[in-house]
C-alpha cells in the first residue's frame, strides 16, 4: 500500500496513514478513490487541514474535473463523491487522538469546514421544463384524430394531463 506523504506536520500525516489504512481494509479501489482526493485537496503540505474553510472544500468539491474520459464540470456522482470523503476525513480527525504536551488530546478540535454540507441527491438538480399553454395545443391540434389510434392517443394525452393538473379545460 502506497500511502503518500501530503502533510509536513508528523501528527496529520499520521491521522492519514491510519485513516487510509483503515479505508484500504475495506477496497483497494475505495482507498486509490480516496487517496487521490486526500491528495489533490490538500496539495499545500504546509497548510494544516485545520486551516481549510468550508468554502475551500466546496470550490473543490464542484472543481474541474481533469481525467482521460473527462474534462469540465464534475458530475453529481463526483462532487457527492468528494463531499463523502472529505467529510469521512474530518470527522475521523475529530476522532484522532494524539499526545500533547499535557496529556492526550484530539488532534482536530475545531469545528470542521465540512460541517453543514449537504450531499445532493439523484434528480435533485435536474431542472424539468413544462409545455406552454400554447405547446400543450398545438401537441394535441397534431394528433390525428380521425383513426382509431389517433383517437386512443389525443383521449390518452388528455387524461394523463388532466390528471397530472388536477384539471378539466378545454383544449382545442
Amino acid at each position: 500500500m502506497d500511502i503518500p506523504t501530503i502533510f509536513a506536520d508528523e501528527q496529520w500525516q499520521q491521522c492519514l496513514e491510519s485513516y487510509l489504512r483503515g479505508v484500504a481494509e475495506r477496497s483497494a479501489y475505495t482507498y486509490r478513490s480516496y487517496r487521490l482526493i486526500l491528495v489533490q485537496f490538500f496539495s499545500d503540505p504546509h497548510r494544516l487541514p485545520s486551516s481549510y474553510s468550508r468554502a475551500d472544500v466546496e470550490a473543490y468539491m464542484h472543481s474541474i474535473t481533469h481525467s482521460s474520459s473527462h474534462q469540465g464540470p464534475p458530475a453529481l456522482a463526483t462532487v457527492n463523491l468528494r463531499g463523502a470523503v472529505m467529510k469521512s476525513f474530518f470527522a475521523y480527525a475529530a476522532d484522532y487522538v494524539v499526545q500533547g504536551e499535557d496529556g492526550n488530546r484530539r488532534l482536530f478540535e475545531a469545528l470542521a469546514p465540512t460541517t453543514g454540507i449537504k450531499l445532493s441527491r439523484k434528480g435533485e438538480k435536474q431542472n424539468y421544463k413544462a409545455m406552454s399553454h400554447e405547446q400543450i395545443q398545438a401537441f394535441f391540434k397534431a394528433i390525428d384524430r380521425t383513426t382509431l389510434c389517433g383517437q386512443r392517443d389525443y383521449c390518452h394525452s388528455r387524461q394523463l394531463l388532466a390528471a397530472k393538473n388536477g384539471i378539466s379545460w378545454p383544449i382545442v
